[in-house]
C-alpha cells in the first residue's frame, strides 16, 4: 500500500467491519468519550443518539470529534441529520443489519438522529516486519504520509 485511495479504503473497511468505537466530543473544553455503535456509508461513519444525550448537545454545539478504533485515530467533524433515524433509508438497512438489538430498542424513538461524521485527519499504527510505522492521512487533500516510529533506547 503506497497511496491515500488504499490506506483510507483499508480504515474504512476496518471500521465497517468492527462496527463499534470510541467517540470523543468536548464541551467548554471538557472532552468525555463513550462506546458508540457505527455503520459507514458515503465516505461517512455514523451513529445514532438521543436529543437528550450529553454527545447530541455537545455535538450540536461543536461539530469537532476525534474517534478511535484500536489502531486508528480519527478527528472530524459530525453532522446532525434532520429528521428520526427511521427516515433515513442507508443508514437504517445498514444499523439494522449490523446492530440489530440496538435498532429495535432505539431506533424508533423520535428523539433520536443520525450523526454523520466526515473523517479529517486519520492516524494508524502499522507494522512490518516488527517494526512500527506511523500512517497519516489527510482526508481533505488526499495525501498520506508514512513515518517509521522511532523507539531505540536512546529516544
Amino acid at each position: 500500500m503506497d497511496n491515500f485511495q488504499d490506506y483510507y479504503a483499508k480504515v474504512m473497511a476496518h471500521i465497517a467491519k468492527k462496527g463499534v468505537g470510541i467517540l470523543a466530543t468536548a464541551n467548554q473544553n471538557v472532552p468525555m468519550t463513550r462506546m458508540v455503535s457505527f455503520v459507514v456509508y458515503d465516505d461517512k461513519i455514523a451513529f445514532q443518539t438521543s436529543k437528550k444525550l450529553e454527545k447530541y448537545v455537545q455535538i450540536a454545539t461543536n461539530s469537532a470529534i476525534a474517534l478511535n478504533f484500536t489502531n486508528i485515530n480519527i478527528q472530524g467533524k459530525a453532522r446532525i441529520q434532520s429528521g428520526q433515524v427511521l427516515t433515513h433509508e442507508k443508514f437504517r438497512a445498514l444499523f439494522q443489519e449490523k446492530h440489530q438489538k440496538s435498532f429495535d430498542t432505539y431506533s424508533h424513538m423520535a428523539s433520536n438522529r443520525v450523526v454523520e461524521i466526515s473523517p479529517e485527519t486519520i492516524v494508524l499504527w502499522e507494522y512490518e516486519a516488527g517494526e512500527p510505522f506511523l500512517i497519516f492521512l489527510d482526508v481533505r487533500h488526499q495525501t498520506f504520509r508514512k513515518a517509521h516510529y522511532d523507539h531505540t533506547d536512546t529516544d
